[in-house]
């Protein structure tokens, strides 16, 4: 099977690069998907430097969230980095690029790229350039080829936070010599679900150790101090303040029903309250997860008015938690779609509130639940929850700062243990280490 996958590969490179161009994609980052170019001589990106490094460590994320997941470990180690060491950070879209090279902006010895094909003379190339000494992968970004190429070097991989769907699996197990080469070429695996574990250790991947989820490290978002001024105008002193963020139109009528909780107004059976704007004892703030379908909201909740708005701003969710508040996070309302991350809302210091489907963020639910971190909608009271005042959310900052810890110490041990980094000293962690940690 990995034989069949490396010669549809070379059959399908021609097109695939032909597809990136014509949707836009500069010439530059296409040539990093080929290994066309030396990461490690040439400058890169407008805004992040290249090392001089003859040997990297390399992190790989698919988008945006798996980028952000990856940055605290990769400016540790970057910090740490010696002469003839650096860091290269790869992705697979423009999005995670931007937020990549924006992040790791002045640091000398990193590197970031678009992520090589999983092709064999891309991989011949990529490793010729690049001398990675390890991989470190996030979630579900499992590439045959190159894990077959690694192993072939030597080169040890890790993957963090494993975390395949149903569906994944279920390819896998149709596959198990594809799978079996897979195994062989992982190090280190962990996983923040039991069940992922009892899964992946079926595979024969492995070692698989659960530990506390990487989504558990980083810092709050950015936020744009103009914009966060014109909306702190908006809103009333001591007006309590509700937000749905990254809400989809499926969960329109439980978006409703939580304003009608919130309001004390009863909802109406025939359809959606319309939130009366003239009223702003509460105001209520929808963020939709897709600008575009803003119109759907507007005609099932009203319009905009002192007590509701709407938040359009793509990648501006920053300055949206900076307001504070209660934030219920959209997607846990539809057994379609899943919970979206509630880290970055918790992060910003706002009282969280999550929906009964949590999907691929189950685990990371079930511990910040378990912490007494998120609510969950319907078993928590928004009525209750408007009236937490500051000390509850100073605890709570307090409580996420020690899991984000030892989320971190974790990770950074198992990727020292794989030998990425020999020339290091051990990372402490907070307590013994413990595979069941």
């Amino acid at each position: 099977m990995l034989t069949l996958l490396s010669v549809l590969s070379l059959l399908l490179a021609p097109l695939l690069v032909l597809g990136l161009r014509l949707r836009g994609e500069p010439a530059a980052r296409t040539a990093e998907r080929l290994a066309r170019v030396s990461l490690a001589n040439t400058e890169q990106a407008e805004n992040t430097k290249a090392t001089d490094a003859t040997e990297v460590l390399w992190f790989h994320g698919a988008s945006v969230g798996e980028v952000r997941a990856l940055l605290p470990l990769v400016l540790h180690y970057a910090n740490r980095a010696e002469a003839g060491e650096g860091v290269l950070v790869t992705v697979q879209s423009a999005q995670g690029y931007g937020v990549a090279t924006q992040a790791l902006h002045g640091q000398p010895h990193v590197a970031v790229a678009m992520a090589p094909m999983d092709h064999p003379g891309v991989m011949a190339r990529f490793c010729a350039h690049n001398c990675p000494r390890g991989l470190v992968l996030y979630e579900n970004e499992i590439w045959p080829g190159w894990l077959a190429a690694l192993r072939e070097r030597g080169v040890p991989v890790v993957l963090l936070d494993a975390s395949l769907s149903a569906r994944s699996l279920r390819f896998w197990r149709r596959w198990p010599g594809l799978a079996a080469s897979v195994g062989a070429g992982l190090s280190r695996v962990t996983v923040a679900d039991p069940g992922q574990r009892q899964a992946l250790d079926a595979l024969g991947w492995g070692p698989v150790q659960q530990t506390p989820p990487l989504k558990l490290v980083g810092s709050a978002l950015p936020f744009d101090p103009a914009e966060l001024t014109r909306w702190r105008q908006w809103r009333r002193k001591r007006a309590p303040l509700l937000v749905f963020a990254n809400v989809h139109p499926g969960e329109i009528r439980a978006v409703a029903d939580m304003i009608a909780a919130w309001t004390a107004r009863g909802a109406d059976a025939a359809g959606p309250p319309r939130v009366d704007t003239d009223r702003a004892e509460v105001q209520i703030i929808v963020a939709p997860r897709h600008p575009e379908k803003l119109e759907r909201f507007r005609q099932a909740l009203g319009g905009e008015g002192p007590g509701l708005a709407y938040w359009t701003g793509f990648g501006t969710l920053g300055t949206l938690y900076a307001l504070g508040g209660t934030v219920v996070i959209g997607g846990g309302f539809d057994a379609q779609v899943g919970s979206h991350n509630p880290m970055e809302a918790l992060r910003a210091g706002c009282l969280t509130v999550c929906g009964p489907h949590a999907g691929k963020q189950a685990a990371l639910i079930a511990l910040l639940e378990a912490e007494g971190l998120v609510g969950r909608w319907p078993a928590v009271a928004l009525a209750e929850a408007k009236g937490a005042g500051a000390e509850t959310a100073d605890a709570g900052r307090l409580k996420l700062a020690a899991l984000s810890r030892k989320a971190e110490a974790t990770a950074l041990t198992i990727i020292d243990e794989a030998a990425f980094a020999a020339k290091t000293q051990s990372v402490s962690s907070p307590g013994p280490r413990d595979k069941d940690t």
